[in-house]
């Protein structure tokens, strides 16, 4: 059976089947305007001017990915300006460690800050089932000896008690060695901070003197699920300055 289309929405069930796991049985290409001999230089153009009109709708017609309905939420990221792959942090940098956790899936990042403000996410654990001892103990399991005294920050539900315990997420990670601040529950200030970040600034070479275009974020090509998510977060349909919070595994 050969199957031929133009992907377009990220929840097609093509996208599922044949390109988010490999399948033995079946073989995968993706082609692209560029693959197309017959374009002339006019309708290359038109594509091409895609990258800095609409970024997100060159990703499909240019590069043949998956679309997301709905508009993506930040759609100033770019994989090839906001990844990198991974540099030595020097030990002076200020680290900080972010966390959500909840059954379903316990989500860390590990964050640098260089004296020009500009923050590094360097490393990122994505895992579920784990009871909060066993997310305590996967966390300390990745800490290096420059990371014993990160400052680390958790959402504010983390501090709830248990009304058959009396005990709350916090004490156990405490209990555990990892102590934490009560972060802000704002989510849409969160996200503006986010797209603030993303925002491709002209910035001077030191020794050179060009210019070249860069974010205030850049993540470590690393972390694989951060990379994969961030950008299929979708704009809210009842509060366009929140993210939506489905599909729950994204968000």
């Amino acid at each position: 059976i050969t199957i031929t289309y133009n992907p377009w929405i990220n929840t097609h069930w093509t996208k599922d089947r044949f390109f988010d796991k490999e399948d033995p049985d079946a073989d995968t290409f993706t082609t692209t305007y560029r693959d197309n001999e017959w374009l002339d230089e006019a309708d290359r153009k038109l594509i091409e001017d895609l990258k800095e009109t609409d970024p997100e709708r060159y990703l499909v017609v240019g590069l043949g990915e998956y679309g997301i309905p709905g508009g993506a939420y930040f759609n100033e990221f770019r994989k090839d300006i906001h990844t990198i792959q991974p540099i030595l942090i020097p030990k002076h940098w200020d680290r900080y460690l972010a966390i959500d956790y909840g059954l379903d899936m316990l989500a860390a990042l590990w964050i640098a800050i260089d004296e020009k403000e500009n923050l590094y996410i360097y490393k990122e654990l994505y895992k579920n089932n784990l009871i909060v001892s066993e997310a305590a103990h996967e966390i300390k399991q990745m800490m290096s000896a420059e990371e014993k005294e990160i400052t680390g920050y958790a959402p504010p539900d983390l501090w709830n008690r248990r009304n058959d315990t009396g005990r709350s997420a916090i004490n156990i990670f405490n209990e555990h060695g990892l102590f934490f601040i009560k972060s802000d529950n704002n989510r849409a200030n969160g996200w503006y901070s986010i797209k603030e970040l993303l925002k491709v600034r002209k910035v001077r070479h030191e020794q050179t003197g060009e210019y070249r275009n860069e974010p205030k974020l850049k993540i470590f090509r690393n972390c694989t699920n951060l990379i994969r998510t961030l950008p299929q977060l979708t704009i809210d349909k009842k509060n366009p300055n929140d993210v939506s919070k489905e599909p729950h595994e994204l968000t």
